[in-house]
């Protein structure tokens, strides 16, 4: 398969692979042992262990087999395209997205983004190249995953197509798009305000925000608005708003096969 869909999915698994690396460590000998099983021989508890286990095989993306599981990936595919692929659900991911992103980062930014709206398209491009906005919401909300079945692969293909041609997907790179370029203003307002004087409550309160985040707010400062650490802060800022659905951002028993299918979308209310 030498096709550009192809060549795009290799680039990602292999960018995903290198980062699970430099997060968890390699099994490079039989004795070696990633970040999950060092955990796991320091308690005693089963319990804990078997937690630790379930917690790494969702960060190694790691899927149960079987006739079973095949059928609920191919329910919750359903459930996607039907409970999100159409003009209600799209106007609603509108106005709700909007509010999520003045909720999370104020007012004032959000006023301020408006302005922007005529440079929309350089914000959505800008966005996808820091990896804020996602070709393929599917993939970001776990909808698509390779269980080996023809069924299942032509049902998340009609449901992939259903989320592109109703609306929804330009609809979520709309509200991430602006949430992006609020969160651009967000961080100059707190340049300015900490300039101005550290100690005030602008200041102190953008401070808070960055560490709420798990955010170096004095490697923000010293960026001056562009650097690794001001473009890891868009990406939090705009997942706390419109959500991530990564695995440390939901408890593992919704993010199973099973789980994501009972807990469809109570999945965004428990991170949030």
């Amino acid at each position: 398969d030498y096709s550009f869909e192809a060549r795009r999915r290799y680039l990602t698994s292999s960018a995903e692979r290198l980062a699970q690396i430099e997060a968890y460590g390699q099994k490079t000998t039989p004795d070696s042992k990633d970040l999950f099983e060092k955990a796991q021989d320091r308690t005693h508890d089963e319990m804990t262990k078997e937690y630790l286990g379930a917690v790494r095989d969702r960060a190694y993306s790691q899927r149960p087999k079987g006739v079973g599981w095949r059928a609920l990936a191919a329910l919750n595919s359903i459930a996607t395209g039907t409970q999100l692929g159409n003009p209600i659900t799209v106007m609603a991911n509108l106005l709700s997205g909007a509010g999520y992103n003045v909720s999370t980062m104020g007012v004032k930014s959000a006023l301020q983004s408006l302005g922007d709206l005529p440079r929309l398209g350089a914000a959505i491009k800008e966005a996808r190249e820091r990896g804020i906005i996602l070709d393929d919401l599917m993939d970001m909300a776990n909808a698509v995953e390779n269980y080996g079945s023809n069924f299942v692969t032509k049902v998340q293909g009609a449901t992939g197509a259903a989320l592109k041609w109703t609306g929804y997907n330009a609809s979520e790179h709309f509200v991430r798009a602006m949430g992006y370029v609020q969160a651009k203003h967000f961080v100059r307002n707190a340049l300015a305000a900490n300039a101005r004087d550290r100690n005030s409550h602008e200041a102190r309160s953008a401070t808070a925000f960055f560490k709420r985040n798990d955010i170096d707010a004095e490697k923000i400062y010293a960026e001056n608005g562009a650097g690794p650490e001001t473009d890891r802060f868009y990406r939090a800022a705009v997942n706390a708003g419109q959500g991530g659905y990564r695995f440390d951002q939901v408890p593992v028993y919704q993010d199973t096969p099973i789980g994501r299918f009972l807990f469809k979308y109570q999945k965004w209310g428990a991170q949030a």
